[in-house]
């Protein structure tokens, strides 16, 4: 949670009205837990909503889900089969980790994989990588959003790498407009 790329994109959100909560996954600083490999993780995932869903100004009919790298392929795995999920933006999705036992692990249990996500909500969806990405190139990154329902946008950042360093505020802002714009 104290990623920059994560930090600037809460700060741009709150910059414009958003209501944004950033937190660690199990096993991560100071979170009880042991990693999960994604699957435990998704719980880590449904109690950030159940907490955020708790505070008083929030719209749970404007309920956007975020994620980074890791964070963002559980959240996909998440946004797909949870009703509160409105809108999901990800930011250097890890396909590496998604196809090398992340997701297919995940949704192993679940009879589902990002290849059924087209079965999933039509909900606005937001993609966002760089060039340089070596953990979300571009070509796979359109290969996978291709099989998602609309609507849904690729974003790709000339000369970005996976960790986003000088770029973080332009993509912070991408974020927050379309989170905003809901």
């Amino acid at each position: 949670m104290n990623n920059g790329i994560v930090v600037e994109m809460a700060r741009a959100l709150a910059a414009r009205g958003v209501i944004a909560l950033r937190f660690n996954f199990r096993g991560v600083g100071a979170s009880e837990g042991v990693h999960d490999d994604g699957r435990g993780e998704r719980d880590d995932v449904a109690g950030a909503l159940e907490k955020l869903l708790a505070q008083p100004n929030v719209d749970p009919d404007r309920v956007a889900l975020v994620g980074y790298s890791f964070g963002a392929c559980v959240g996909l795995a998440c946004a797909q089969k949870d009703p509160r999920v409105s809108a999901f933006a990800a930011v250097g999705l890890s396909l590496e980790f998604c196809y090398s036992g992340g997701i297919d692990a995940i949704t192993e249990e679940d009879e589902g994989d990002i290849g059924s996500a087209t079965e999933s909500p039509a909900f606005p969806k937001l993609f966002i990588t760089g060039d340089r990405d070596q953990l979300a190139p571009p070509g796979q990154l359109l290969k996978l959003v291709e099989q998602l329902p609309e609507p849904k946008d690729v974003e790709i950042v000339s000369g970005a790498d996976h960790f986003w360093w000088g770029a973080e505020q332009e993509v912070a802002a991408r974020v927050a407009d379309f989170v905003a714009g809901l």
